[in-house]
């Protein structure tokens, strides 16, 4: 399995597909971005990739103020993006502040593209696993196919990350000796077992490591462990059999951080609308 999972991610990240063009029940931006809204918020989209469109939703609102007018969806370019920070696919690009409206919708078609080719390969290793083939596999077969997908870790990684971020200084060294650090992390967890683990990780270390190691210890601790085990838990029954389908689909109403930017298609006024989150 570990194999087929390498390969599809390879594969997200590397290769681009054709999306074949749907009526989108919407009229176009006013903007220069019409193609990347065609693309995004197609209805069919919602129905069959939810959790690509919450996630690109959700770093698209790092970049643009996404609203609806009169059933038109508008993106609304802010003045100071974080793109290169958050994906990493453009190096070259030094400031992303001044690429074209051209340049910016293209590298998001681009992440769309790899974000649901990597929810693709998120449903067919359920597939696999489905022995019954009633849409069901194992709990501890749905967490070990959970945590090995990049696009659902990158969302539930991104509080944590803003930690990083923040107490990362000159030459990407972390600053990790702070009661400040700990008392971040711990508003994410107010679990004993959580502070004494990474205290006891980074106990041996000197005054700061670089960020990729804080990046491996913390995502190695419960509190990350326990996000992804309380999802799957819900969708768990008494034969310790997760309702895979069921939890993908309601992905998005269980992450439990910021989502006031989710637009979502109402089938009954064929409009895009804001989502009353629950």
């Amino acid at each position: 399995m570990n194999f087929y999972f390498c390969f599809g991610i390879l594969l997200s990240f590397m290769c681009l597909i054709t999306i074949p063009t749907f009526s989108t029940g919407m009229s176009s931006s006013r903007n220069n971005y019409d193609d990347l809204i065609k693309l995004i918020f197609n209805p069919i989209n919602e129905e069959n990739l939810p959790i690509t469109i919450f996630v690109i939703q959700y770093f698209m609102d790092k970049c643009f103020n996404i609203s609806v007018e009169n059933g038109e969806i508008i993106l609304e370019r802010k003045k100071d993006i974080v793109f290169k920070q958050l994906f990493n696919l453009s190096e070259e690009i030094e400031d992303f502040n001044s690429i074209s409206d051209d340049k910016l919708s293209s590298e998001f078609k681009i992440i769309f593209e790899s974000f649901m080719l990597s929810e693709q390969d998120f449903n067919e290793f359920f597939q696999i696993n489905d022995i019954n083939k009633n849409g069901t596999v194992k709990k501890e077969e749905a967490y070990d196919i959970f945590l090995n997908n990049v696009l659902l870790c990158m969302l539930l990684k991104e509080d944590i990350n803003k930690i990083f971020t923040k107490y990362t200084k000159n030459e990407n060294q972390f600053k990790y000796k702070s009661y400040a650090i700990m008392t971040d992390f711990l508003k994410l967890s107010n679990s004993e077992e959580d502070k004494n683990y990474i205290e006891s990780a980074l106990k041996n270390s000197n005054e700061s490591i670089s960020k990729e190691e804080a990046g491996r210890i913390f995502f190695k601790s419960p509190l990350f462990r326990n996000r992804i085990n309380n999802i799957i838990t819900k969708y768990t029954n008494d034969q310790n059999q997760c309702n895979y389908k069921e939890m993908i689909a309601g992905f998005g109403d269980d992450y439990k951080g910021y989502k006031s930017f989710v637009l979502t298609y109402n089938q009954n006024t064929q409009k895009w609308e804001k989502k009353i989150t629950k």
